[in-house]
């Protein structure tokens, strides 16, 4: 009777041990996840720079949809212009501006071709922009800074 019992209190007291340690394990993974900086990019990234270059052209852009986009295909610091401007005015898709002209390209990803209005933002810090803009001297500026520039092109009915 005497080895039941103290195998009974030994089978309790490896219990006990093995809830303390995962306890502890449990704590440890906390701290530690609490203590992780949030995923952010560097301040010197090229595209922290961009999100702030392009947070002046944000309110004249649409909330939702797609935009065409006329800029450097890469960036100084390697990166590619477009792919950071998608990431920057997201949820808004980034096309360059032949495929947001291009029914079939928007008929391709599922996108509904628009008779309205499309929205193009020119960084005219790149020679492509400001080639674009010396080319195109009639469009409707919708917002214009230094650099970043937001025009408006009326898309006629098929």
């Amino acid at each position: 009777m005497a080895c039941s019992f103290s195998g009974v209190w030994r089978a309790r007291i490896v219990g006990v041990l093995v809830l303390g340690y995962l306890a502890l394990c449990v704590v440890v993974a906390a701290a530690r996840w609490r203590a992780q900086r949030p995923l952010t990019p560097p301040s010197g990234s090229c595209v922290s720079r961009q999100e702030r270059r392009y947070a002046t052209a944000r309110p004249h852009l649409p909330r939702h949809g797609f935009i065409g986009f006329v800029g450097p295909e890469t960036l100084d610091s390697g990166c590619h212009g477009r792919y950071v401007a998608q990431y920057a005015l997201a949820p808004l898709d980034v096309f360059t501006l032949e495929h947001a002209l291009s029914d079939a390209f928007l008929r391709a990803r599922g996108l509904a071709p628009s008779t309205g209005p499309l929205h193009v933002l020119v960084d005219a810090s790149d020679e492509n922009g400001r080639a674009w803009l010396e080319e195109h001297p009639g469009v409707r500026r919708v917002s214009t800074s230094a650099d970043v520039v937001v025009v408006r092109l009326e898309r006629a009915a098929p």
